[in-house]
């Protein structure tokens, strides 16, 4: 985790959301061009600058730098392990509630972060069954809980709480933002969770493709192997 002040080596820009840095230890790692000010190796010089809805917004102060693995010529000292992903603090209570009214409209600008938030963690985020090392080792709960937190939605870990979180949602009345929540060999029990984007797609971390893919809602998998919806924005 980078100290504010902290040096480190500009390596290339994952996508406008992340940078791939070094560190004064050696320890490579991402972290969000919100919060820094960086030269690349050719020459190019960013600085944070205020926006009034930032595609991608940390949730917390400090910036985790989680080592990624990399080929070494020699072996190397034994990195610390990543930490949790830890909840920024939060102002006031999550935004989901039990008493959401059942006809709840989702705010346009919140479901919009949301899904930009989610498709910026394309070729950042990795699938790890039980794992949450943000960004780079997510499951699919670990992801949609990671996502929401930068809106504010504090989910619970695992598929087998989030299917209870905010209020139901009927088949057919899908808002952007939505969870959507899947079987997979056991008909009927929830082993999957994804964003729906608006669009007729399933914005989700998969284990088959190892990273955050949009599928399409159309295919016969999903229509199959449908369990329910939850919204949990407002």
């Amino acid at each position: 985790m980078l100290s504010a002040g902290e040096s480190f080596a500009a390596v290339e820009l994952a996508n406008s959301a992340w940078l791939k840095i070094t560190d004064t230890n050696g320890v490579t790692g991402y972290v969000s061009t919100s919060y820094v000010t960086y030269s690349l190796p050719g020459g190019e010089t960013s600085t944070p600058s205020a926006s009034s809805t930032p595609a991608f917004t940390p949730p917390a102060v400090s910036v985790p730098a989680v080592p990624v693995s990399q080929p070494q010529p020699a072996p190397q000292p034994l990195q610390p392990a990543p930490q949790p992903l830890q909840p920024a603090p939060q102002p006031a209570a999550p935004v989901f509630s039990s008493d959401m009214p059942i006809d709840s409209v989702i705010t346009p600008g919140a479901a919009d972060r949301v899904i930009d938030n989610a498709l910026a963690l394309q070729g950042i985020t990795r699938y790890g069954f039980g794992k949450n090392e943000a960004p780079v080792l997510f499951d699919c709960s670990s992801f949609t809980r990671y996502v929401f937190g930068l809106e504010g939605v504090s989910l619970p870990f695992g598929t087998a709480f989030q299917k209870d979180a905010g209020i139901p949602v009927e088949r057919g009345q899908w808002q952007k933002g939505d969870l959507l929540f899947f079987s997979g060999s056991v008909p009927g029990l929830i082993s999957h969770v994804g964003i729906y984007d608006g669009n007729g797609n399933l914005v989700h971390n998969s284990a088959s493709k190892n990273g955050v893919v949009v599928s399409s809602l159309d295919l016969k998998y999903w229509q199959d192997h449908y369990v329910s919806a939850r919204r949990v924005l407002q």
